[in-house]
């Protein structure tokens, strides 16, 4: 999933395991189970497309942005995919 940009997650801890941010899942329809954030890939594509590394394009997820009245992120959770995405376009 990492390497398709799935999702993205950062090396942490005394371990330097590797951690996916909470909000990047989702539970599934029927409430049973949880996945990844249907709408993250495109996001991350286009944020690497725009030369983000991994990195860079956690920090823009996760920063509140005035456009949307919130983060990308939480924009995202909320379907607000399009929106997301002209943003996440026009940084390239």
């Amino acid at each position: 999933m990492v390497s398709s940009r799935h999702v993205i997650g950062v090396k942490r801890g005394e371990r330097t395991t590797f951690q996916v941010p909470a909000a990047f899942v989702v539970e599934t329809s029927d409430g049973g189970a949880t996945t990844v954030l249907e709408t993250l890939r495109g996001t991350l594509i286009l944020l690497g497309d725009a030369g983000y590394s991994d990195a860079e394009a956690l920090r823009w997820l996760f920063t509140e942005d005035s456009t949307l009245g919130t983060t990308p992120v939480g924009a995202l959770r909320a379907g607000r995919r399009a929106q997301v995405r002209r943003l996440a376009q026009a940084l390239g």
